[in-house]
């Protein structure tokens, strides 16, 4: 081999280790660029944390654990956060963002941005909240970004209602809408109309049977059934968001007042928001009744009741 084959040799070399490093260049680019995206799809949306957690510093293990020892509240005030900044390390996702919180005016969901009041006192909470979860390798696809974001926060609107107190799932199931990636990304539809011929039932009509609480055939009051009379009905506290941002309400719930007086199946009908609901129902539960009677006799008797929050 002479010396300009030997030359052509070597220069072929060089421009194919160039094409090499060019073409990993762009896929290591590439990679990054299908990171990056994964993680601003979540920028400047609303999500909803699996925890609502009262603490505005919160951090997590790398399967979604809680780390911090903060109490959990509302959803309505404690699990928006409007996300600003997203930081991802090999170890370590940091999120930055803004508490967000929820009401209900005319019976459909709405939110608002938290934000601290000139010459109002005591605020619950500071507006930012920052959150951090730990990553036992290095994220490597959009779909492992997705996945570490779903240990902190909800996806979608059925893993939403499932996490939710049982009170709150009736009301939310077919009218809340909930997609952490699109706009909006919380939203409510109308409820069904219902269908002709269905009819709600009668006063005094058996409602329905329930085992499985011992409570057995439940009623509504009418001619043959006389309603419960209470007997100790404390009112409920505000929540604090309420009481700052003074808004008052008036929560509409489905409750069964059982053979002994107690409460049992606490649903909402119409919430509030703003940590009403959950004061509301926590204080309606303690609540204690003489029995509901048909014929004389103890029954479980199902009605509907109204608690007003005033600030006078």
């Amino acid at each position: 081999m002479n010396v300009n084959d030997r030359l052509v040799g070597k220069l072929l070399a060089i421009r194919l280790s160039f094409l090499l490093l060019a073409l990993l260049t762009g896929t290591v680019n590439a990679h990054a660029q299908g990171i990056d995206d994964a993680l601003n799809r979540f920028k400047g949306k609303v999500l909803l944390l699996r925890h609502p957690l009262q603490s505005n510093s919160q951090q997590y293990g790398s399967d979604g654990k809680v780390l911090s020892s903060a109490a959990e509240g509302a959803w309505t005030v404690y699990s928006g956060v409007l996300v600003d900044k997203m930081k991802l390390q090999p170890d370590l996702l940091q999120i930055r963002g803004r508490r967000i919180l929820f009401f209900f005016p005319d019976g459909r969901l709405t939110s608002m941005e938290f934000r601290t009041i000139k010459n109002r006192l005591y605020p619950p909470f500071p507006p930012q909240i920052k959150l951090e979860l730990q990553l036992d390798h290095a994220l490597g696809s959009p779909e492992e970004v997705r996945t570490a974001i779903g240990r902190v926060f909800l996806m979608n609107t059925s893993d939403l209602v499932d996490a939710l107190p049982e009170f709150w799932r009736g009301c939310l199931r077919d009218q809340l809408v909930y997609d952490p990636t699109a706009q909006p990304e919380l939203s409510w539809r109308d409820p069904p109309r219902k269908q002709p011929g269905i009819q709600p039932s009668t006063a005094g009509a058996m409602v329905r049977t329930d085992p499985d609480d011992k409570i057995q055939t439940i009623y509504h009051v009418g001619s043959e059934v006389k309603p419960p009379a209470a007997i100790y009905s404390p009112e409920p506290n505000f929540s604090d968001a309420a009481r700052y941002e003074k808004f008052q309400g008036v929560v509409v719930m489905s409750l069964v007042i059982a053979r002994d007086g107690s409460v049992r199946q606490v649903r909402l009908l119409r919430p509030v928001g703003m940590g009403l609901d959950d004061q509301a129902v926590a204080r309606v539960k303690t609540w204690r009744f003489s029995p509901g009677t048909r014929n004389g006799e103890p029954v479980a008797i199902e009605l509907n009741i109204e608690v007003a929050f005033n600030l006078y």
